[in-house]
């Protein structure tokens, strides 16, 4: 898994709703008011009453007013960070003109007695703009949130400012630098009761072990599940954390964990966590509880994105446990699918068929998958499983022959070139062509000298040397 939860991603959007609506209810304090002319201070209030009212739209209208008719005013600030404020609760939000009215704040007001929620705020439209396909901004926005974490080193806004630093530079791609954000959050002891926290763990422990850092992950998630456990989360981060125990290798703990998660009702995520328990399962040689707990998975849960995978495993599974009917049940599944795996689905069920003395049937799966396998890594298998298969068919023996030295001409460079040559030879020895088969033993000699094979290939050249009467060299 890469992604991290979209339990995560909700319950962000509801803390950063919560920020965009900081500094929501505007009051200018008297010594400013008394600076301003009454006029300025009619525009400012009739621009605060159409904000606190909703009316966000006629609100920007009378922001933008009093900027362009009182830009130096001592208030002006404060309506520089209303008119962003009110862009955010546009439908739908214009984040761009909100960041330039934040910028503009940050910029030329930098004793703004709100320049916290100003750069807060700055930063949540960059990261939005960026969410949106502006991904350049997305290290602007990690700026924006590190300039207000430094900034303001005990302020109210601490928490998410480091957080949201480490999910812009996550999103970003950057996670070294995420960690950092996650792990500022979770290690200050003043914020131990952040909102954030919980969120903080989890991102971190996902991002390490995103990163193949299990063991820093393992720590992190139990943390999380001893400090978190009325989190949403809990069960997913159960199921990390068994993850983690599986990458240090201990396989039979990890299967009860991902067992455990799995049997969860309701369980969003338990089609990933039985898939792994069968991997641990499979690790373990436990090849036929492997292949039910695959197998599982297409049956159980058919929208899931490991059928495919699961349907080819299960497969692969039931033929290691030697049930090849089932294998070749599951293999027939993910060959009707017309996959990436329907090759070699191809050559075991044509494997299969041949074990079970049905060589034409086998003959016919793999030569119709030579076809529509060009470019497969199971291409040459599939054509050695159609020359196999014509072998074991009495009237075909010729035929298989052809078939074996066209693979060992197209093919000389694959591992399956040999043996191809060596049952040409073979089976021209067996026809009785002695004739025919001793080229095919000099052109593997010539070829491959040091392969497994050369003693039994050397053996059927003296063999037809011998029916040949050629006594000298059949010594």
């Amino acid at each position: 898994m890469t992604l991290k939860s979209d339990a995560l991603a909700m319950l962000l959007a509801a803390v950063i709703h919560a920020v965009a609506l900081v500094g929501f209810t505007p009051a200018a304090g008297a010594q400013e008011a008394a600076a301003s002319p009454p006029e300025a201070l009619n525009v400012f209030q009739d621009a605060a009453n159409f904000q606190n009212n909703g009316a966000f739209k006629l609100a920007v209208e009378e922001w933008k007013k009093f900027l362009m008719r009182w830009p130096k005013d001592s208030l002006a600030p404060k309506a520089q960070h209303y008119l962003g404020v009110c862009y955010m609760q546009l439908q739908p939000p214009q984040y761009s003109q909100a960041a330039g009215a934040f910028g503009d704040v940050v910029k030329n007001h930098p004793k703004f007695e709100m320049l916290q929620d100003s750069l807060l705020n700055l930063g949540w439209c960059q990261y939005s703009l960026a969410q949106a396909g502006q991904q350049d901004l997305f290290a602007t926005a990690a700026a924006t949130f590190d300039t207000l974490a430094k900034q303001y080193p005990q302020g109210k806004y601490l928490d998410q400012a480091l957080f949201y630093y480490g999910e812009a530079r996550y999103a970003a791609g950057n996670r070294e630098e995420a960690i950092k954000g996650y792990q500022a959050v979770v290690s200050n002891e003043t914020l131990a009761k952040s909102p954030l926290r919980c969120d903080a763990l989890y991102a971190l422990g996902v991002t390490q072990e995103e990163m193949k850092d299990y063991a820093s992950a393992s720590k992190v998630y139990d943390v999380f599940l001893k400090d978190c456990a009325d989190s949403k989360l809990v069960d997913e981060v159960r199921m990390r954390k068994a993850e983690t125990v599986l990458q240090a290798g201990q396989l039979e703990e990890a299967a009860k964990m991902f067992a455990s998660v799995a049997a969860i009702e309701g369980f969003p995520l338990a089609d990933h966590a039985i898939f792994r328990q069968a991997f641990c399962a499979s690790k373990l040689d436990k090849f036929a509880e492997a292949a039910d707990l695959y197998a599982a998975i297409p049956t159980k849960y058919k929208e899931s994105g490991y059928v495919a995978e699961a349907t080819m495993s299960a497969a692969r599974a039931y033929y290691r446990a030697e049930n090849y009917a089932d294998a070749a049940k599951w293999f027939q599944a993910t060959l009707a699918a017309k996959g990436e795996d329907a090759p070699e689905a191809a050559h075991w069920i044509a494997r299969i068929l041949i074990r079970d003395g049905k060589p034409a049937e086998a003959a016919k799966v793999a030569g119709d998958a030579v076809a529509g396998a060009e470019g497969s890594a199971w291409l040459v298998n599939l054509k050695l499983d159609n020359a196999d298969a014509l072998y074991e068919i009495p009237d075909q023996k010729a035929a298989s022959v052809a078939a074996y030295l066209k693979l060992a001409n197209e093919h000389a460079d694959h591992e399956l070139a040999p043996q191809a040559l060596y049952n040409a030879a073979f089976t021209e020895l067996e026809l009785k062509n002695f004739d025919s088969a001793l080229p095919h033993v000099t052109t593997f000699l010539q070829k491959y000298p040091e392969h497994r094979l050369t003693p039994d290939v050397k053996y059927v050249g003296a063999e037809a040397n011998l029916q040949l009467g050629k006594h000298a060299e059949a010594e």
